[in-house]
């Protein structure tokens, strides 16, 4: 048992657990809970969530800059270019098949009940399923192709557009390898000593995790009760397979 709760991920796994099991019994007896105490709640399930993800756009930026800047002479980026273009192009095309071939034949075997998860999606704050359908429409292809170039990287890093900003961070980086060598090694140490810091921070953030997963899933808990959790263990079973998939270590990486 000790060491099982050495390892971060079953501690996040047992205070997901508890904290919705104890919201759904909260929630399924008399007993009454302020709404105050619940956004309490909520929020110390909130920062924590926010905290880790303030540094992701930092991360992924320097991250995608300090790759391709390091790169030795315009040469070396020539072929450096084509083949994250191949890499790009390559995982957008596996992450596609196995969205159209894999995971509808895995939900047709193992579905998700529309009330277990209308359940977790109201319980976790966010809209209806109709809402998100409604808001999934709008656009289409040339508005999603438009959207690739940031007309202001800033606001986009601000809104979390993740695709957007690793472009420009892409051409950022192709563009520090034209400097003189002394310009781009500064650019690199920058960056790399970002990322490092970020890291850095990631490693605190996680610490707490229990503690904010914990939060949030008694949140869920006591909105939901137990109607979430089918869907919620659908998703984290289907999240934790394709991430743990072998396929993905023996993609081999061309840089």
């Amino acid at each position: 048992m000790t060491a099982v709760l050495r390892s971060l991920s079953a501690r996040v796994l047992i205070a997901l657990l508890i904290g919705l099991g104890i919201g759904a019994v909260v929630q399924g007896s008399d007993m009454v809970i302020s709404p105050g105490v619940v956004s309490g709640i909520e929020a110390v399930g909130g920062l924590w969530l926010n905290t880790l993800q303030m540094t992701v756009i930092p991360l992924v930026f320097s991250l995608v800059v300090v790759g391709i800047a390091a790169a030795s002479d315009a040469a070396a980026t020539g072929r450096l270019a084509a083949r994250a273009v191949a890499l790009f192009v390559g995982l957008v095309a596996a992450a596609a098949a196995l969205t159209l071939l894999v995971i509808p034949l895995v939900l047709a075997l193992w579905p998700v009940a529309p009330q277990a998860a209308q359940a977790l999606i109201t319980g976790a704050g966010g809209a209806s399923t109709e809402g998100l359908a409604a808001a999934a429409e709008g656009g289409g292809f040339a508005q999603w192709l438009k959207s690739l170039a940031p007309a202001n990287p800033v606001r986009a890093a601000a809104e979390n557009a993740v695709l957007p900003l690793v472009l420009f961070a892409a051409f950022f980086g192709f563009a520090a390898t034209r400097l003189p060598a002394d310009q781009r090694a500064l650019i690199v140490n920058v960056f790399e000593a970002v990322a490092q810091i970020m890291i850095i921070i990631v490693r605190w953030v996680l610490l707490a995790a229990p503690i904010g997963v914990f939060a949030l899933a008694l949140v869920l808990g006591l909105r939901s009760g137990f109607g979430s959790a089918p869907a919620l263990i659908h998703y984290i079973v289907l999240v934790s397979g394709a991430a743990s998939s072998p396929c993905w270590p023996a993609i081999p990486w061309p840089f």
